[in-house]
């Protein structure tokens, strides 16, 4: 049931992965608005998948005691409603506008989707078996999104409105991931809600929006050893983080690139190398 959601859940994702987006947004929008706004737009989808996960406390407060399946559901069919959008962009400023929402607000479900699954997976595997969970389900996940995005450079090398067709596949892709995960069991479930509220009301605070920010606080104020590792992955990611959106802006502005090569760089062959490191 893993393999099968994470197949179908990983197309959806692969059509809203920075790299894709910022091509689609840079070629596609071009002469539709100003290029400095365009490549300011550029920045912002191709960062949308990094700085989303800031979000992850939110998610975790807003789910704390809460089922944590019927949570996952509904976030990945909230990324699948933010993914239909894109094909409904018309190519104006609103247009733009809709696609920037939609990959933002996108990124933002899935990074709920993310840290909860890390929850379900503590509760349904031995910690020996999960490196090998997560290999194989970053496998499937990256040989997806890696076909979805070839897929999508195709469609739109072919026919420019295409990108409408791709983006409501993904969506029914998503849909079918989610109705396969719907299907999904936590062991123990019952007791880990009860220990999730009795720990909330242990600490003085309810189950809401507010315990995740207040927890990594905590944690980052009293775990020195910690607080030292996050700061050097920050530091560690910056160089990582910075590529994405100005590759997309020299791929078209100084190369020519359109969409299949673009889409090929930035997202592609970086994905498909991936699964044999893995």
């Amino acid at each position: 049931r893993e393999l099968w959601a994470w197949l179908f859940l990983s197309i959806m994702l692969g059509a809203i992965e920075g790299g894709v987006v910022g091509v689609i947004a840079r070629v596609g929008f071009e002469g539709v608005v100003s290029e400095r706004l365009l490549n300011a737009v550029v920045g912002v989808v191709a960062a949308a998948p990094a700085f989303a996960n800031i979000t992850s406390f939110l998610w975790t407060g807003l789910t704390n005691g809460r089922d944590k399946v019927r949570s996952l559901v509904f976030m990945q069919l909230l990324t699948v409603v933010l993914v239909a959008q894109f094909a409904f962009a018309p190519r104006n400023e609103l247009g733009l506008a809709m696609l920037v929402l939609a990959a933002i607000g996108g990124r933002v479900g899935w990074a709920g989707v993310v840290t909860l699954r890390s929850t379900v997976w503590r509760a349904n595997y031995p910690r020996a078996m999960r490196p090998t969970l997560a290999g194989r389900l970053s496998t499937v996940q990256a040989l997806m999104l890696s076909v979805t995005g070839l897929a999508a450079a195709a469609a739109l090398r072919a026919d420019e409105d295409a990108f409408r067709i791709v983006y409501l596949l993904a969506a029914a892709s998503g849909v079918v991931g989610a109705m396969h995960y719907r299907r999904m069991k936590v062991r123990r479930h019952a007791a880990l809600l009860r220990n999730e509220r009795r720990d909330a009301e242990a600490g003085g605070r309810a189950s809401g929006s507010l315990a995740g920010p207040r927890t990594i606080i905590e944690i980052l104020r009293t775990d020195r050893a910690y607080r030292r590792y996050m700061a050097a992955m920050f530091v560690f990611g910056m160089g990582n983080l910075s590529v994405g959106s100005v590759l997309v802006i020299v791929l078209r502005e100084v190369f020519g690139f359109g969409y299949l090569g673009g889409i090929l760089i930035t997202s592609v062959i970086s994905t498909t190398v991936m699964s044999p490191t893995i």
